[in-house]
């Protein structure tokens, strides 16, 4: 497999599609072995038959599976309301940014 390329997975009921992807995704430990991902790699992880409470949106579950983005756009929301304060300073604004 090389950067970029997409695959699809094939395989009989019980062969160990979903026990491959729980693996790679951190989910399951593997009995022996080890998985190595190069460097920045990142993966989602969306359950094939997850369990969630009743009142949780489609769209709610499937941000599960990017929640550091969703943390990530709201901290950006919240610098874009204190950049429009006309009585926030250049300081004010950079000590307001945490990392």
């Amino acid at each position: 497999m090389n950067k970029g390329d997409r695959l699809g997975l094939v395989g009989r009921n019980g062969s160990g599609k979903t026990t491959l992807f729980k693996l790679l995704a951190g989910e399951e430990i593997p009995d022996s072995g080890q998985i190595h991902w190069r460097k920045g790699t990142t993966i989602g992880y969306l359950q094939q038959i997850p369990v969630f409470q009743s009142e949780i949106t489609s769209l709610d579950v499937l941000k599960t599976a990017f929640s550091s983005l969703v943390v990530m756009e709201a901290q950006m929301k919240e610098l874009e309301v204190k950049m429009a304060s006309p009585n926030l300073s250049a300081e004010g604004l950079l000590s307001a940014i945490s990392f």
